[in-house]
């Protein structure tokens, strides 16, 4: 009898407990930082800095398939290669994955299951000991390092909710350099109501939801995204890319690429809500609410994933492309898969005054028919485009009352053609950071003459100089992120090729 009543109660704790209920395996430890460690109180992969909440023990090893809460105001390092299964900061917890640490979370775990939770207060009253929730703080995550969220072998393994949840008046920081890495969410890739400010790479995956989910509680209360100069942000996968509730906001300095969302959406937004592009925006989908979604001085938009389709849903609100460089590949005659294409669905019409044209035509292309390279559904298309820059001179540019066509029947009008025929180039590295090198099999003899240009078409770099057979050096480190183009000329001879700054 005494073993049935034990059993019993036992039982009832399982389904009653939602910390065992949420946890992602029913046997992962959940542990508490202490910071007690004498000999360095800051070192996350110091076990006595921790406190084992189901055995009340301090452990002699952290498990990889653990549950890790820092509750509190601790700042706590991670310097080397880090296993765990999640980690939930709270309470003004702040967590630094150095230039040197590398840190893998393998499941979800704690309330919601999320890879990775910023709380400002612990949702875990569990253990009354330890955790009340009466803890508060903006919690913060900063990145120096690499952080890959998700990658468990198993699918079920991985965490059942959002990879990265950060949460209000909490923030995460990604610096130049570093990286977060989410493989694959169950729900959102990352799901917000706090800050997040990029200055490296952050790339989503496969997302069952939305690859970003940016919440809002009020017009005070909303997420946030910065994506500085030298930040990337590239999106593959979700219902959505990206989903902007009301109030949400993101500011672009960098490079946003967003791709493959199987709703055909690539951005998801409500009313209001704010895109500020001020660098490089590569959609391959429709983008919702476009009103809202201002486009800066100097700013690209790249249709497609190398050949694509990026439509505006502009609805009654014109689409001014001011000071905007658009930014079309041409492989073929067949619209979004090969050529570019950009567009807009709604009725208030497109103008084209103040923008520039970029036309790639890929080395083997052939256009045997016009094709629409912009084209506007029902409002209109007005004005023509500041300048054109091109690699190919062989094809006429039309303005007609709905589209802009690309037809193979004289030259190009208006045309700023930078490129040609000639000595073959060498270009590396293709993805830049600090400087790019020119090379030749056969250098040119005599002074030549080496020009960059930006994809506004505007010369940012020229010089001078003697042939020579070493690669000649360009710094590019204070350029802005994005794709350039390279010219030498000697003479009647020519060479050409491209790179992207990161």
């Amino acid at each position: 009898m005494k073993r049935q009543i034990l059993l019993l109660l036992l039982t009832s704790s399982f389904f009653l407990n939602p910390l065992l209920f949420f946890s992602a395996r029913g046997n992962s430890a959940t542990i508490l930082w202490t910071g007690n460690s004498t000999a360095d109180p800051t070192n996350w992969s110091d076990p006595t800095n921790w406190l084992n909440l189901d055995t009340g023990e301090v452990p002699t090893s952290l498990p990889e398939d653990a549950d890790m809460m820092i509750d509190g105001l601790f700042n706590v390092y991670i310097s080397g290669s880090v296993v765990t299964g999640s980690i939930q900061l709270s309470g003004g917890a702040k967590l630094f994955i150095t230039a040197s640490g590398n840190l893998t979370t393998q499941e979800g775990g704690l309330d919601g299951s999320h890879g990775i939770r910023l709380d400002v207060a612990s949702p875990n009253t569990n253990y009354p000991d330890y955790i009340t929730g009466n803890k508060s703080g903006d919690s913060a995550l900063f990145v120096y390092g690499v952080v890959n969220i998700n990658v468990a072998a198993a699918t079920n393994m991985r965490a059942p909710k959002s990879g990265l949840f950060i949460g209000a008046s909490t923030s995460a920081t990604v610096y130049e350099n570093a990286s977060l890495n989410i493989i694959v969410a169950a729900s959102n890739g990352i799901e917000m109501t706090g800050a997040l400010s990029n200055y490296g790479t952050i790339t989503i995956t496969d997302s069952t939801d939305k690859g970003i989910l940016l919440n809002s509680e009020n017009e005070t209360t909303y997420g946030s995204i910065t994506n500085e100069e030298s930040g990337t942000i590239v999106i593959t996968g979700g219902a959505e890319c990206m989903s902007f509730r009301s109030h949400t906001i993101m500011v672009n300095y960098g490079n946003v690429k967003l791709s493959e969302a199987s709703s055909g959406t690539v951005i998801e937004a409500g009313s209001p809500w704010a895109f500020t592009n001020n660098g490089t925006f590569q959609g391959d989908g429709l983008v919702e609410r476009t009103r809202f979604f201002t486009h800066g001085q100097n700013s690209v938009l790249i249709p497609g994933s190398s050949t694509g389709c990026l439509i505006f849903d502009n609805r009654s609100t014109p689409v001014e492309l001011s000071g905007v460089t658009l930014l079309i590949e041409i492989d073929g005659i067949d619209a979004c898969s090969q050529y570019d294409q950009f567009s807009s669905t709604g009725s208030g019409g497109l103008d084209l005054d103040g923008a520039v044209l970029n036309l790639i035509f890929g080395e083997n292309a052939s256009v045997t028919s016009p094709v629409n390279i912009v084209q506007d559904v029902s409002g209109g298309i007005t004005n023509s485009f500041s300048s054109v820059v091109s690699n190919n001179p062989d094809y006429m540019l039309s303005y007609l009352a709905g589209s802009v066509e690309i037809e193979g029947t004289g030259s190009l009008v208006p045309v700023e053609s930078i490129f040609g025929e000639g000595r073959p180039l060498a270009i590396h590295p293709t993805l830049a950071r600090d400087v790019v090198f020119l090379e030749w099999p056969d250098a040119p003899a005599g002074e030549y003459t080496v020009e960059v240009f930006n994809l506004a078409g505007q010369s940012v770099y020229s010089n001078q100089a003697a042939g020579q057979a070493v690669p000649l050096p360009i710094q590019v480190e204070d350029w802005r992120p994005g794709m350039y183009w390279v010219l030498v000329r000697r003479g009647g001879e020519l060479s050409a090729g491209r790179f992207i700054k990161q």
